[in-house]
């Protein structure tokens, strides 16, 4: 019964991982589409895409490294 709990809360922190990482993308796309309409150039546009991304993954590593740490 341990090891099914354990594997649940494994399955519940990795996909909350991935939601983190979805919010953040989501975000960035937000804020692209916000400056694309306030007429900024399609560089600065792309940047804010990217450096979304970046900070998204970056948020989801993060999250899941103390996990993998653990040994779970």
């Amino acid at each position: 019964m341990k090891r099914a709990l354990d594997d649940l809360l494994s399955f519940g922190r990795i996909i909350g991982a991935a939601l983190v990482v979805v919010g953040f993308v989501l975000l960035a796309v937000f804020l692209g589409n916000k400056a694309r309409q306030a007429g900024y150039p399609s560089a600065v546009v792309f940047l804010i895409y990217l450096l979304g991304a970046f900070f998204a993954l970056w948020q989801g590593w993060l999250s899941l490294r103390v996990f993998w740490k653990q040994g779970r």
